[in-house]
């Protein structure tokens, strides 16, 4: 079995820091959620334009990227372009890694909608991500989250 670990955990470790004690701890991946102030990884240049230094230095630490875990909610309709937005950027930066697993979250107001609408608009959503290149060759992870705790929920 592969261990990882998630970078919300080390919110003051910059990307050298991750990739030293990701080694030294003897983890065999990393689960991206942000690096320093930013959650959305796939706006800093580590992610865009020197994406190819990075995945490297995983590489050289004898990291996987195991997931990214995105920003993400799919039961937000008005939400809806920039999940798009995300997505496609989140698709690029994992392809890049070698990465297979997107983590997104399910969100939506229950006092506006019930959990059937919600559902119905996450599906909806869902189906226009999976619509985007390259969105069917990584896998989308729900992560029971917020309004969606219970097995029986999604």
């Amino acid at each position: 079995m592969k261990i990882s670990f998630m970078t919300l955990g080390c919110p003051t470790w910059d990307l050298d820091t991750i990739c030293a004690k990701g080694r030294e701890y003897g983890y065999d991946g990393v689960d991206l959620r942000g690096l320093l102030e930013t959650l959305d990884i796939t706006t800093l240049p580590a992610f865009t334009s020197d994406i190819a230094e990075t995945r490297s230095k995983f590489i050289d630490a004898g990291l996987e990227v195991s997931g990214i875990a995105s920003s993400i909610k799919l039961c937000e309709p008005e939400k809806r372009q920039q999940n798009l937005e995300e997505a496609r950027r989140t698709i690029g930066v994992a392809h890049s890694l070698g990465c297979r697993n997107i983590r997104v979250f399910g969100g939506g107001d229950l006092t506006i909608s019930s959990r059937a609408k919600l559902a119905e608009i996450g599906r909806e959503s869902m189906a226009q991500i999976l619509e985007l290149d390259g969105a069917r060759e990584v896998y989308w992870l729900f992560e029971t989250h917020d309004n969606w705790i219970s097995a029986r929920d999604c």
